[in-house]
This record gives C-alpha cells, structure tokens and sequence, in this order.
C-alpha cells in the first residue's frame, strides 16, 4: 500500500507545471538544520527535504530547507523562520514551523510527541500566542504525522486548481 507521502510525489511529479522545488537536497544540509535548531526532525519530513528542499505548489507554499545560510535567510526556509519565532514569540524548541494559511493560522511539527520517528503536525492561531503566555490549549491537533499534513494540502490545492480551470473554461 503507498503511504500518503508516496500519494503526495506521485501528485506533485505528475503535476509539475504548478510545482517548483528544489531537487536533491543532501542530507548534510539537513542534519546541519537539525543541529541548528537543536532538534531531531521526523522521518517524512527528512525525505520531504531531501526529495523537494520546500514547495511550492500552484499558490500553496510548504516551508523546508533552501540553503546553508539559516540566518539570512526568508520563507520559505522553515529553519530561519522557526529560529525566527523562537527569538521574537518565544516559540517552545519542539516546533519547528511548516505553513502559515495567511489570516494568522500557522502550522507546525511538535517533536516532543515523537512516536517510530514521526510526529504530529499542530495548528496554532497566533495572534492568541502573542496576547498570551504559550500554553498547550493554544494547539490543535490537526494530523497524525507530516504525510497526512502534506497530502490534505496538496489535494486541497490542486482540487483548488482545477476548479479554476474549470472556471476559466
């Protein structure tokens, strides 16, 4: 049975015209975001980065690795930007920030639930973070692991897609 995240390079290859990543991450560069936010990452989210570095798909960006460089760096770089929001927000060290909605919603791994090498993906509405001291009811809990995360967005978005398509028809 493919996995989910099999289900989501299955779309994105056979999609490339709304894709752009960057292939062939080595793994180097990602153990060296590891050690720079002193964090282990999960293993879907590993072979994310190794296979697509971040993503953008149609108008969908998922944050990930771009370069060496995580202290001059922008989205969508989630070392930085979790770096970032650890410094400005306080954010807890065992997230590690994947996607923002736009009207204030972001999305991220929290390592500490760690189970077989994956862990869940969490939403948070961040204008509450910064009226408030971080507290764990601030989370939802929104996937199991980072395959499902992945494969909701990226059907959502080509769902998406095709609706325009459809539309512009």
């Amino acid at each position: 049975m493919m996995s989910n995240y099999e289900k989501v390079k299955k779309i994105i290859y056979e999609n490339e015209d709304l894709s752009d990543y960057i292939e062939n991450i080595n793994y180097e560069l990602i153990e060296k975001g590891e050690k720079y936010l002193d964090i282990k990452f999960p293993n879907t989210f590993k072979q994310y980065l190794k296979d697509f570095g971040s993503l953008t798909f149609g108008a969908t960006e998922i944050y990930g690795v771009i370069d060496e460089d995580f202290i001059n760096s922008s989205i969508p770089d989630a070392i930085w930007l979790t770096m970032k929001k650890r410094k400005e927000l306080n954010l807890p060290k065992q997230f590690i920030e994947i996607y923002e909605v736009g009207e204030g919603t972001e999305f991220f791994l929290d390592t500490s639930k760690m189970k077989n090498n994956e862990c869940p993906v969490v939403s948070m509405y961040v204008p509450n973070f910064l009226e408030d001291k971080f507290t764990e009811n601030l989370l939802t809990m929104e996937y199991d692991n980072f395959g499902d995360f992945l494969l909701d967005i990226i059907e959502d978005e080509l769902e998406f897609q095709e609706e325009r398509e459809f539309d512009e028809d």
